[in-house]
């Protein structure tokens, strides 16, 4: 871990109510025998100062970050709950340590160390120019599997909730971000799935390879 790496907060949100799930909730979902939250665990350990699972039902955790050895780990609750994750993102950034913070989805399966590594040299080579810098994959933004500088972006996120804006779109518009395409994270040997959510039970029944269609 070298010291640009040292000052990044790892975030997961986990504080959805599934309801596309059937309230069965997706940080549990299991691939290769591990549950998403797991996988989560192991790769923001590898890279982050500290993670913070953003999560109303803390006993759902609890077992996992008793367990884990991927630095430490704390369960934050969320200021406001079902208002979505950027109510989660205001939430860690109170409570972060790190300078940075990158921000995962509970329903990603495959999110990448290598991508946030990446995402976190372009966001210190620009010193304090970029509050952001988000992956656009296929030409989809991807807001949840992102790095954000906490001090220019806490403020914001703070006067958005309090005039009850809860979209991380609107985020973006009022932020300077860099984007960074397949292109960039291809030339350093990264695939492009690290931002697969998983939404709904056909979807996760795809990710097993029970059925084919695509979504």
């Amino acid at each position: 871990m070298d010291d640009r790496q040292k000052w990044l907060t790892g975030v997961i949100l986990a504080g959805g109510q599934n309801r596309r799930m059937g309230g069965q909730p997706k940080a549990m979902l299991k691939l290769q025998g591990r549950s998403f939250v797991e996988r989560q665990l192991e790769e923001l350990g590898k890279v982050c100062k500290e993670i913070l699972i953003i999560a109303n039902d803390a006993a759902l955790f609890e077992k996992l970050v008793q367990g884990a050895n991927s630095g430490s780990i704390r369960i934050i609750p969320d200021q406001h709950p079902g208002k979505g994750p950027l109510a989660g993102m205001q939430a860690a950034m109170r409570s972060a340590q790190g300078e940075a913070m990158w921000v995962v989805a509970c329903d990603m399966p495959h999110v990448s160390g290598a991508a946030a590594c990446a995402m976190m040299e372009e966001l210190d080579l620009a010193g304090q120019h970029w509050d952001a810098v988000v992956p656009v994959l296929h030409g989809k933004i991807q807001p949840l599997h992102a790095v954000y500088r906490i001090k220019s972006c806490r403020e914001i996120v703070d006067d958005m909730l309090e005039t009850a804006q809860y979209k991380v779109m609107e985020l973006l518009q009022r932020l300077n971000y860099r984007e960074t395409d397949e292109q960039f994270f291809a030339r350093m040997g990264i695939a492009a799935d690290f931002a697969l959510n998983i939404n709904e039970p056909a979807q996760y029944e795809q990710l097993l390879g029970l059925r084919t269609d695509t979504f």
